[in-house]
């Protein structure tokens, strides 16, 4: 959820077109709850293929489901899906992801590119007798520590980011900026099932430097219960 979130609010220096796009197919579950809210994790493609069944029946944007492509979710407004793992498939046009929660060769072409590397989940009890129901509950309080990389390689190009040009370092500060704000903007009320979210932290790494690749980390805590479909 925390790359769907980057994705799709954090902006991209690269136009869609220079992106490039690939085909793309994501499963989810129904829960049978009206009104369900599917989270893509991919930005669909305007005009392009987006095809969604429950159970291998084909459905209706604008009738079934509405999509909304800016916010990256699928709504499901005429038709309920029913209990089920992964008995919801979308196939669609998405552009290519500079989103990662992996670390990249250092020679890739990928950036401008951001990394969202999971450091620590810890668990604590939340409240008096969380444990008679655990599973039927809302489980555990986890206190989750993230960290969101930005990279950007060496060169002479320059990147227009909210309308101002920059190129290589300031690109990425430029970038972490956006992040910042991003997530200190909509700390509260806290969005999706997220307890609570603050980032604490900006470091430059120079150790790829020497690569030719210029790099930022923040440090992001995530609060979340255990189970929060419940």
């Amino acid at each position: 959820m925390l790359r769907h979130f980057l994705t799709f609010n954090i902006a991209d220096p690269l136009s869609n077109d220079s992106r490039g796009y690939s085909d793309f197919d994501q499963k989810f579950s129904g829960d049978n709850t009206a009104s369900q809210v599917n989270h893509l994790p991919r930005k669909p493609s305007a005009g392009g293929r987006f095809i969604v069944k429950v159970s291998d029946v084909e459905k209706t944007d604008g009738i079934d489901y509405t999509l909304d492509s800016s916010a990256g979710t699928i709504t499901w407004t005429g038709f309920t899906p029913p209990v089920g793992n992964d008995n919801i498939t979308v196939d669609y046009q998405a552009i290519k992801q500079w989103v990662y929660d992996d670390h990249p060769s250092l020679s890739t072409g990928s950036f401008p590119r951001i990394t969202l590397d999971e450091l620590s989940l810890d668990y604590a009890t939340h409240q008096l007798g969380e444990y008679g129901n655990y599973a039927s509950g809302k489980g555990n309080m986890v206190t989750g520590t993230f960290r969101i990389i930005v990279r950007n390689r060496k060169n002479t190009k320059a990147y227009t980011y909210d309308n101002i040009e920059y190129k290589n370092m300031d690109l990425v500060s430029a970038i972490a900026e956006e992040i910042k704000d991003y997530f200190k903007e909509n700390r509260s009320p806290s969005v999706w099932k997220f307890f609570d979210w603050d980032l604490s932290r900006f470091e430059r790494i120079r150790t790829e430097e020497d690569s030719g690749v210029f790099r930022k980390d923040a440090t992001l805590t995530v609060r979340f219960f255990d189970n929060p479909n419940t």
